[in-house]
């Protein structure tokens, strides 16, 4: 017959156990690393053809906004889609649960008024370069939140980047803005890269 100090031990032992598993599953990948490298590609092209459709062919903010800015977020986000759904179902894990749709709605809701303001800022002078910056880093800390916690470091570097650009008076406001896209593009490679070699810690 078991003591109640053998009892106690299984008990320990057991509550360890636990919260191993809890501590190994809290910080696991939600998106294959590729799908960074694609925003990344999307940002850099983007911006380049921004920077052709403006200075070279006379378009304004607004059709940029609309020719480039939105095509390249629904290219972007059917390929983060297609990386989400591949890595839930290589973990034998839902892609709809409580956690997962708490961050959806959330990342949903930051991300349309966003999008409301960077379109009727166009038409102000505003420091659109360093709020382009800023903004990009939503993505970084919803992954890093429901993800890996190495991504927070990519995302407050680029905040800080973001937030001395405000402060920066070229000549001109346009000076900023290609390289603020090449930032962008540059910060969603590396956090593949993190995100990458965070994978192949946890496998050893």
């Amino acid at each position: 017959m078991d003591t109640k100090e053998e009892r106690m031990e299984r008990y320990i032992e057991d509550i360890t156990h636990i919260r191993a598993l809890l501590e190994q599953n809290e910080e696991r990948p939600v998106i294959r690393p590729w799908a960074f490298y694609v925003w990344g590609l999307i940002v850099l092209v983007g911006t380049g053809v921004s920077i052709y459709l403006g200075r070279k062919m006379g378009i304004d903010g607004h059709g940029i906004f609309f020719t480039v800015g939105l095509p390249g977020l629904l290219i972007g986000a059917l390929a983060e889609i297609k990386a989400l759904t591949s890595q839930m179902r290589k973990q034998a894990l839902p892609i709809f649960s409580y956690r997962l749709n708490r961050c959806y709605l959330a990342f949903m809701g930051i991300l349309i008024p966003m999008l409301f303001c960077l379109y009727f800022l166009i038409d102000v002078e505003a420091p659109l370069a360093g709020l382009l910056v800023m903004i990009s880093t939503i993505p970084v800390f919803m992954y890093g939140l429901i993800s890996f916690s190495s991504l927070f470091f990519n995302g407050y570097v680029m905040l800080v980047i973001g937030f001395i650009m405000l402060f920066v008076n070229p000549p001109s406001p346009r000076l900023l803005e290609p390289i603020a896209g090449a930032l962008i593009g540059i910060s969603y490679i590396i956090g593949g890269l993190q995100t990458r070699g965070e994978v192949k810690r946890l496998n050893g």
